[in-house]
């Protein structure tokens, strides 16, 4: 971005040089520039280079003039999820509220009254990271129309009433695969219930990410995790992995595996495809989140399958392997979560002869359940 008085340059991913039209230089008879390297998003480039030619907001600024001049142009930096997230509950939720409001006046009792008249508890707590957010790129302005964040002192959210879940048990694994043979999301359930993928990592599967691998006479099932398929703005998205720790191979023992190997064998393509593939969109090859859904919870239905989601199936896997007596750290690795101790970060490894063993515990474990 460049203009009389200042300008921003992109110099690699998170880098940026801001500057601004500098004195004469006498020899040369040339204007000079005096910048700056900046580390951040878009909108600290722009921030910073305000501060560089002395300009902040100004005390008219009203809470839409920011939204468009500073806080969506950051959104470049965001992942489409994300950013498609934040834009509705602008729209939604907080544009109407306080759109109209200069960004001056708000304080801990107003950023109070917009988020407790929400009426969603969980909304309210999203609308607020998001508040919060914005009110810190405010004060990085440093133009002083905000010199505390209103959010960061309690806000009285309404409390949350989680639902209790529903797991697949250990005692109802073996009924739950015997129902479920034949169903088209067979593969997908298959690959969350048996080795702890999140939903939109299996929807995110080619049969080509799916391989056997023997170890000690026991064959397993390894699932290459690479991508994932979620939805914004009802369209079918790629996107990275959740984390680096996220892009695994994930390994299923028994009894999944023999039965997910068994499905594999001369297919390619989606595990999940859509059935009306458009030539130019990957995406269209694979079946939408909403429809995968809609699917699962019909076959649920017709064939009095256990009322468990496709986000319980995960949480139903570590459940298990809770039950298995298989060490967090290797459930952790099979299932792509970031290391939390010193000694998952820097010294072990989780290997796949550790993740095999974990399956062989969970296979064990499941067995004294079958009839």
């Amino acid at each position: 971005m460049r203009s009389a008085k200042g300008c921003i340059r992109r110099r690699g991913p998170n880098r940026w040089w801001v500057s601004k039209p500098g004195p004469i230089d006498p020899d040369t008879g040339k204007r000079t520039e005096v910048g700056a390297p900046v580390r951040g998003s878009r909108v600290d480039a722009a921030v910073a280079l305000a501060q560089l030619i002395g300009e902040g907001l100004s005390p008219e600024t009203t809470w839409d003039a920011f939204y468009r001049a500073v806080v969506e142009p950051s959104f470049a930096t965001l992942s489409a999820r994300t950013a498609a997230d934040y834009e509705r509950l602008w729209r939604v939720e907080l544009q109407p509220r306080i759109g109209g409001e200069l960004v001056s006046e708000m304080d801990w009792q107003r950023a109070n009254e917009v988020l407790t008249d929400i009426s969603a508890p969980s909304v309210q707590r999203y609308a607020g990271r998001f508040l919060k957010k914005m009110c810190n790129m405010v004060i990085r302005d440093r133009s002083h129309l905000i010199l505390v964040n209103p959010v960061d002192r309690n806000i009285q959210y309404a409390p949350m009433r989680r639902r209790p879940k529903r797991l697949v048990d250990s005692s109802e694994v073996h009924a739950f695969l015997y129902a479920l043979r034949g169903c088209e999301m067979e593969p997908a359930v298959l690959c969350m219930l048996g080795a702890g993928l999140r939903p939109e990592e299996a929807r995110a599967l080619l049969w080509e990410d799916v391989r056997p691998y023997e170890l000690k006479g026991s064959t397993y099932a390894v699932l290459s995790v690479t991508k994932a398929l979620t939805a914004v703005r009802g369209k079918s998205v790629f996107k990275d992995t959740k984390n680096s720790d996220s892009a695994r191979d994930a390994v299923m023992g028994e009894p999944f595996a023999s039965r997910l190997l068994e499905l594999s064998a001369g297919m390619s393509g989606p595990l999940c495809p859509s059935g009306a593939p458009l030539e130019g969109d990957p995406a269209s090859w694979y079946a939408t989140p909403s429809a995968i859904a809609h699917r699962w919870e019909k076959w649920r239905r017709e064939h009095g399958v256990c009322d468990v989601t496709e986000e319980n199936m995960r949480s139903s896997y570590a459940s298990m392997m809770g039950e298995a007596m298989v060490p967090d750290s290797i459930v952790e690795g099979n299932m792509g979560h970031a290391p939390k101790t010193t000694k998952t970060q820097h010294y072990q490894r989780v290997t796949m002869r550790a993740k095999c063993l974990a399956a062989d515990m969970l296979a064990e474990s499941l067995e004294d359940f079958r009839q």
